[in-house]
């Protein structure tokens, strides 16, 4: 995974951060909880694969979700053709979230996505 160190909202990537997207392909984590938080982007949460993506979903994505706190998920499928990891990339933005955290959460998904 390549991720750009600042985005336009001017949310950097931590160190540890772009360390462990860095090395993801070779990590047996399911789900990845990424949050921003003092102006970084984080990994504040990640749940290894017990079964396969659709046994696993229910326990790993609903509990990344808490109510009023925005985030984004990184939800790894199985291999496809070429061997590699499928991801599916979620935005949490709750209703709730102040108009701020909405306008840098949007800004910063761009920048992940790449």
């Amino acid at each position: 995974a390549v991720v750009s160190t600042q985005s336009t909202g001017g949310i950097t990537a931590s160190t540890a951060f772009s360390a462990y997207l860095g090395s993801v392909a070779h990590h047996s984590d399911r789900c990845i909880k990424i949050v921003i938080e003092d102006e970084e982007l984080v990994v504040q949460q990640n749940r290894l694969a017990v079964g396969d993506w659709e046994a696993d979903w229910d326990r790993n994505v609903m509990v990344c979700i808490e109510d009023g706190e925005p985030c984004y998920i990184m939800y790894r499928l199985e291999k496809n053709g070429a061997g590699q990891y499928d991801y599916v990339f979620m935005s949490y933005i709750p209703n709730e979230t102040s108009t701020k955290n909405k306008m840098l959460y949007a800004a910063t998904r761009a920048t992940l996505k790449r």
